[in-house]
């Protein structure tokens, strides 16, 4: 892979959720923080509150340290003033909402609903 292997995995997102949070999470714990820090990396979950609490759920209870990393960076762009306050207002609810933890039948039943059956 090369410096564009996100964008592997956000052709994974909505259709294939865990495989989305897998291979970012992967790319994140592999990656120096400081290759991807105050990039696009974290950006782009501004726009995408939602593809933020799967990787959060994930990432909060495997690799708590990288999901740290993550959560400062979204800090600093919710200081920014190039989102809207609705972008701002959605990733704050993500952040500060605890785990959803979805049993493995409900995790089924969201996955359905992403399908494009």
């Amino acid at each position: 892979m090369n410096k564009f292997e996100t964008f592997v995995q956000w052709s994974l997102y909505p259709k294939f959720p865990d495989l989305f949070v897998k291979t970012y999470s992967k790319y994140l714990r592999l990656t120096d923080y400081k290759e991807w820090t105050g990039s696009g990396i974290t950006q782009s979950f501004m726009y995408e509150p939602t593809a933020l609490g799967l990787l959060k759920d994930n990432m909060a209870q495997t690799d708590k340290k990288t999901w740290d990393y993550v959560l400062t960076d979204v800090k600093t762009e919710l200081t920014k003033d190039i989102w809207t306050e609705k972008q701002k207002l959605d990733v704050r609810r993500i952040i500060s909402a605890p785990n959803s933890s979805l049993p493995e039948a409900g995790r089924s039943w969201w996955q359905k609903l992403f399908s494009s059956e």
